[in-house]
């Protein structure tokens, strides 16, 4: 693998929240397209973004600096609190562009946005002004007379009480949409607490099911709760949580019966879209491994869920063998590790089936850094011979090493696992065997199909606008002054 594509898979892995620091000398313009892909697809990590911006801003050539600047005007002012935290070497990033455009930032900014920015995090607000010091009264001797910039200042001195001069508790919920959590500390009693479910958000709302149960009782709370169901918009989200609302009593018999058959109708119509019906999944269990066999235990439950098939379960470290739903949940991961393995017993169990009973795509779920015989390179052109060749996807966790296969696959790079992630996984999955599948000639010749290379290629890079680059623009904004 290059060192374009090495880059690409950390940058994407990155900014969509995996654990791994992306180098100062990154490729910039991969970089930047990976930053506008994510933000356009809004599956970006708020902090890892924060960092990407700092890394441009700092240390890329001046047009990735205003690129930059750009995704800081773009992004909500809540999102860039993180950027304090990001700052690794305060000498060479917190330079004077980037408390420019943090300014310009502020300048631009609803009170509505300030306020949202404030509730999500108080401190991080806060520390904002002091960190960056950026200015709060005057700007070259000149006094600051933006408004909006004003009222970041004084919330950032006063706090809620600034806010709460100007704001009721519904609207701070209802219109600002600021999640429960940050709101429920200032609930008093329970008519406040039966409003403030009222207008929540179902997800929202849901996740809190145990904190309004207590405060409203099972009647009321069963009557609110059942209308938000209605209208949920991703239950599939709530297949990860569902056991924890249940042991925790946080929802009733009847609301867990009713929250069961809207997932599953959900399920449904996925699995009537995608119309993939049956996979197979081989996964890593050989040391650290603990991602892939996380990974591979709720891909299981969504997948079947949908009423889909798992055709084949396949563990492999030193050796291989086959794995049922039971014994998934006592895998420990430990051993070396032969992918080829893997492979060749799910190539032996297709050889001995009819086409109609193949799946239609393979999960491989790896770090791909093999170390034992068989490997990859042995085994996969067996796969060739079968009738059909259905495409593996590779669930590409852990350390990374590079994907190289000669047979039709795609990769979906996954840093670190969370059960939040995995709606965004499954879909990709469907997505990308979905695309196989409709291009096999296609992919005979390629080999391998990179949808987010030829997506990036098609990006267009923010412009910065002229008029901010000229000078005296942050005094002109803040206090209608010209140096």
């Amino acid at each position: 693998m290059s060192e374009k594509e090495v880059s690409l898979n950390i940058i994407y892995s990155f900014l969509t929240g995996g654990a791994t620091e992306i180098p100062i000398n990154v490729d910039y313009e991969i970089l930047a397209r990976t930053m506008e892909y994510v933000y356009e697809k809004k599956m970006y990590h708020r902090k890892n973004f924060c960092r990407a911006i700092v890394v441009l801003s700092a240390y890329a050539p001046t047009m990735y600096r205003d690129i930059a600047w750009m995704f800081i005007q773009k992004l909500p002012l809540s999102h860039l609190l993180y950027l304090s935290d990001v700052v690794l070497n305060p000498s060479k990033e917190n330079k004077r562009r980037l408390r420019h455009a943090l300014a310009v930032k502020i300048a631009n900014s609803s009170m509505d946005e300030i306020v949202r920015a404030y509730m999500i995090s108080p401190s991080r607000f806060r520390m904002f002004f002091k960190f960056f010091k950026l200015p709060r009264n005057k700007i070259k001797n000149k006094n600051i007379v933006n408004k909006s910039y004003i009222f970041a200042v004084d919330v950032a001195d006063k706090g809620i009480k600034t806010i709460f001069n100007k704001y009721s508790l519904e609207e701070i919920v209802e219109r600002l949409k600021i999640p429960l959590h940050m709101v429920l500390q200032y609930v008093k009693d329970p008519d406040q607490a039966k409003v403030l479910a009222e207008i929540s958000i179902p997800d929202d709302y849901l996740r809190h099911s145990r904190w309004f149960r207590t405060i409203l009782g099972d009647n009321l709370f069963e009557e609110i709760t059942f209308k938000k169901l209605r209208y949920l918009k991703d239950p599939i989200e709530f297949i990860s949580v569902l056991e924890h609302l249940e042991k925790t009593g946080a929802l009733t018999e009847n609301l867990l019966n009713f929250l069961n058959k809207k997932i599953n109708i959900f399920l449904e119509e996925e699995m009537n879209r995608i119309n993939i019906r049956r996979i197979a999944i081989i996964v890593d269990v050989s040391a650290s491994m603990h991602a892939a066999i996380d990974i591979t235990r709720k891909l299981y439950e969504v997948f079947t869920r949908l009423g889909g098939r798992i055709t084949d379960i396949i563990a492999f470290s030193n050796i291989a063998y086959e794995v049922s739903r039971e014994k998934l949940n006592e895998l420990i991961p430990k051993g070396m590790t032969s992918i080829g393995a893997g492979l060749l017993l799910l190539y032996k169990r297709l050889a001995r089936r009819s086409v109609e009973e193949y799946p239609q795509a393979i999960l491989l779920i790896t770090d791909f850094d093999e170390n034992t015989e068989p490997r990859v390179k042995n085994i996969i052109p067996l796969y060739s011979k079968l009738a059909e060749k259905p495409p593996i996807i590779v669930i590409h966790c852990g350390s990374r090493a590079p994907v190289k296969m000669d047979y039709p696959h795609a990769v979906i790079p996954v840093e670190r696992f969370h059960p939040s992630l995995l709606l965004k996984i499954f879909r990709q999955i469907m997505s990308f065997t979905s695309k196989v599948l409709k291009e096999r000639e296609v992919v005979r010749i390629i080999k391998e199909v990179r949808p987010l290379e030829e997506e990036l290629s098609e990006i267009s890079l923010p412009q910065r606008p002229q008029e901010t680059m000229k000078s005296g623009y942050l005094l002109r904004l803040l206090s209608g002054g010209s140096e």
